[in-house]
């Protein structure tokens, strides 16, 4: 499913159908000026509490860098907020089942002990197994 020589991040289908999915660009800060660091701290400190934080996709076809970019937003305290996206490479990937996901939550969030970045894990959700 996916090559690592071309992508670090990586993807992988679940048994039940869904996807497991690293989120990319997690160092950057949005458009808006929101920090995607500032973003995933905040949702670590809910996935400490034992709540689940929803994850919402956004296709952005006409981002500069990537025509099939896809922008990773979780919902905290009723604010969405971007966190990164799904990594160029593997994007494709999920683009290919689109019709068949239906949302997802955040897996896990922590700081990397290599660079101190904070970065996350997602869980796509197919529509098979949300019914």
């Amino acid at each position: 499913m996916h090559n690592p020589k071309t992508n670090a991040s990586k993807i992988t289908r679940l048994e039940n159908g869904d996807l497991k999915a690293s989120v990319a660009g997690v160092s950057f800060v949005n458009d808006d000026g929101t920090s995607r660091q500032a973003a995933i701290e905040q949702t670590k400190a809910y996935l400490d509490g034992d709540s689940k934080v929803p994850v919402f996709i956004e296709k952005e076809p006409t981002n500069k860098w990537d025509k099939n970019a896809i922008k990773v937003f979780v919902e905290v305290e009723g604010k969405k907020l971007q966190v990164g996206y799904i990594a160029k490479g593997i994007n494709v990937e999920i683009l290919r089942v689109w019709d068949s996901i239906d949302g997802g939550i955040v897996l896990s969030a922590g700081k990397s002990s290599r660079n101190s970045l904070w970065g996350m894990y997602i869980r796509l959700i197919s529509k098979e197994d949300s019914k």
